[in-house]
């Protein structure tokens, strides 16, 4: 996901070099929507297959129950950090943007 806030900061930076801060704005939402659309993906498949995850690494009952039980908390996790990385670099490069 860094690769893609590399590619989405040196976009922003590029338009905003030319003088497109509409185009610069577009691409912030593109990439933003692209990172939430992944981040939902992933979330989805560690809670439909939470079980499955926790048999896979021990045959316990209570270990099991326990990742049972943490499992939303790093669904979350991951959904809220996966679209941090993006926001931070893109809007260094939109605070750039003024009257857009």
């Amino acid at each position: 996901m860094l690769g893609l806030s590399a590619a989405a900061s040196i976009r922003v930076c590029n338009e905003l070099g030319v003088g497109h801060p509409r185009v610069a704005k577009f691409s912030v939402f593109v990439v933003t929507g692209t990172s939430i659309l992944i981040s939902i993906v992933f979330t989805a498949i560690i809670l439909i297959f939470q079980v499955g995850l926790s048999k896979l690494f021990s045959t316990d009952p209570e270990v099991i129950e326990t990742v049972i039980e943490l499992t939303p908390l790093l669904a979350i996790s991951i959904f809220l950090n996966k679209n941090q990385h993006h926001e931070d670099h893109e809007l260094n490069g939109e605070d750039l943007v003024h009257g857009v």
